[in-house]
């Protein structure tokens, strides 16, 4: 594992807040694949692991308790990164690391519960999390919950990205499948 961090530490990557062995080897494999390093921290600091800007606490369900967003104004708050870091965030261009790094760049008082890298290893794993990431930031729904403008082309924005990098995931995993072994018995 010292031989991993060592690789990624000689690509730029900075290591903070990634304890899983998973999540390692799959950084090291995006650089390897991609020619190009993978960052999975932001220079704004925030996120899962990171200890800040935290989402609302959340109860045993997983849920907001009541309470949790007074004195946040409306349903949703402002949005927390400027047009630097939602660049930055945007040009990691993989799937899998927009999604980790997706609350880095939604506005105060979402529910999202963040994910990790290891947690979406599996393409059906990746799937799900894109899902209820594109629900939370469609622009429609933003619009008939009321919020303002800003907020709805934040997350228009947001919710172009993510589509575009669902594309290409989906066009590698079809020509992964393409290659695939079929399971015979012998």
């Amino acid at each position: 594992m010292s031989q991993l961090k060592a690789f990624l530490k000689a690509n730029g990557v900075s290591l903070a807040g990634i304890t899983e062995k998973a999540e390692l080897a799959l950084l090291a494999a995006q650089i390897r694949a991609g020619g190009e390093s993978v960052e999975p921290d932001l220079d704004t600091g925030g996120g899962a692991n990171s200890g800040e800007s935290r989402p609302p606490p959340r109860n045993h369900r997983g849920s907001t308790p009541p309470g949790a967003l007074e004195g946040r104004g409306s349903q949703y708050g402002a949005i927390r990164c400027d047009e630097r870091t939602f660049q930055k965030w945007r040009q990691k261009a993989e799937l899998r690391s927009l999604l980790v790094n997706l609350d880095r760049v939604l506005w105060e008082g979402v529910d999202w519960p963040g994910c990790s890298m290891a947690s979406i290893l599996a393409s059906s794993d990746v799937k799900l999390v894109y899902r209820k990431a594109i629900k939370l930031c469609h622009p429609d729904k933003l619009r008939s919950s009321s919020c303002d403008e800003a907020l709805v082309q934040h997350g228009s924005k947001l919710f172009d990205t993510l589509k575009q990098a669902f594309t290409i995931f989906e066009k590698k995993e079809k020509a992964n499948a393409a290659y695939a072994v079929p399971d015979c018995d012998l």
